[in-house]
């Protein structure tokens, strides 16, 4: 099937690519695997099946560390969506164990997707111009340790220490991931 063959039966403005079964709520999902909660079965390494400025939001969690030609699929998502349109992407920190799978074709650091704004000297490789409107690190393996006081107490750490490791990304990057492996990365884009 090619990009334009398919026909929009409704106004899709929010798109989930590679949703998997873990489709976000109110977003169209677009995933090769034919699971439930797709609205689309769909290889996405041929594009993305909507028209040139017509999607107001884009969401991938886990999604793009599995990508072979990342930078064609970037180029596509800044195609269909609008200007001032949103990206919000979430993909694994290269510190933490769970990047290092053969099915992951990538790793990720926080600074990846400021080459995508314009002006920044490696920009020349695409015409995807994006803004870097927020990065964070999520430092999310105390969320799941139990302790005599329960887990409330690692929900108040994550939170602060996301807070003070976000402050200044570089420090982070070159110190704090060395003891302390964040999770993944949540990285927000507005097309310009």
């Amino acid at each position: 099937m090619k990009r334009n063959e398919y026909k929009i039966k409704a106004k899709v403005k929010l798109l989930d690519l590679g949703c998997g079964t873990n489709k976000k709520e109110g977003h169209f999902g677009i995933d090769i695997s034919p699971v439930k909660g797709v609205d689309l079965v769909y290889d996405l390494s041929n594009g993305i099946p909507f028209p040139n400025n017509s999607i107001d939001k884009i969401f991938t969690k886990h999604f793009l560390e599995h990508i072979d030609n990342l930078l064609y699929l970037i180029e596509e998502m800044f195609r269909v969506l609008k200007l001032g349109g949103i990206a919000e992407i979430i993909v694994p920190h290269w510190s933490w164990y769970g990047s290092y799978t053969f099915m992951h074709k990538r790793f990720f650091h926080s600074f990846d997707f400021y080459f995508l704004e314009p002006g920044n000297l490696s920009n020349y490789y695409t015409k995807a111009k994006f803004r870097v409107l927020s990065v964070k690190l999520n430092w999310g393996r105390f969320l799941n340790q139990p302790t005599i006081f329960g887990y409330p107490i690692f929900r108040w750490m994550n939170k602060i220490a996301n807070f003070i490791l976000n402050i200044n990304l570089k420090i982070s990057e070159e110190f704090f991931v060395k003891i302390f492996s964040p999770k993944e990365i949540r990285v927000i884009l507005k097309k310009v």
